[in-house]
């Protein structure tokens, strides 16, 4: 006895020959499609990686010094401030130099001299703050909502 199989409308408006034809070819193009996307993915990876180290890499390399000129021909110098930490840590710079500080955290934090020479307000992500050292000398600085965060700028 032979059981019939239920078919689906599609099923039935073809021949069985045609739909086996048709699934299998449903499920080949499936497969290149799966196998298309997972060579896509492994490329995106790879290319975040090579693009990451990159990044890390070039950081690296500026990072000592991080000097640009701005606009009024004096020197600037960033400082972020992240995973509670100031990066750098210390900065030595020539006096007239512009120190910026970025907030990259996702809590506030603030700037403020040992001395109170100066001082930001709370500082939100991506929030910035700048004061430019006339003065050869050094200068510590801390965040007053985590004292435990130091850091210097050194003007020489």
């Amino acid at each position: 006895m032979k059981v019939k199989r239920k078919m689906t409308p599609l099923q039935n408006s073809i021949s069985p020959v045609a739909a086996d034809v048709s699934r299998l070819h449903f499920s080949w193009i499936f497969n290149e499609i799966r196998v298309d996307l997972s060579l896509l993915l492994h490329c995106c990876k790879s290319l975040k990686i090579w693009l990451g180290i990159t990044a890390a890499v070039a950081r690296l390399m500026l990072s000592p010094l991080n000097l640009m000129a701005d606009g009024s021909g004096t020197n600037s110098v960033e400082v972020k401030i992240d995973n509670f930490n100031f990066a750098p840590p210390a900065v030595t710079v020539s006096a007239g130099t512009k120190v910026t500080w970025v907030n990259k955290d996702d809590v506030p934090h603030t700037v403020t001299s040992d001395g109170k020479l100066f001082g930001s307000r709370a500082l939100d992500t991506d929030d910035k703050f700048s004061f430019t050292f006339q003065t050869p000398g050094t200068y510590p600085y801390y965040c007053s909502v985590h004292p435990k965060m130091t850091g210097k700028v050194v003007v020489k």
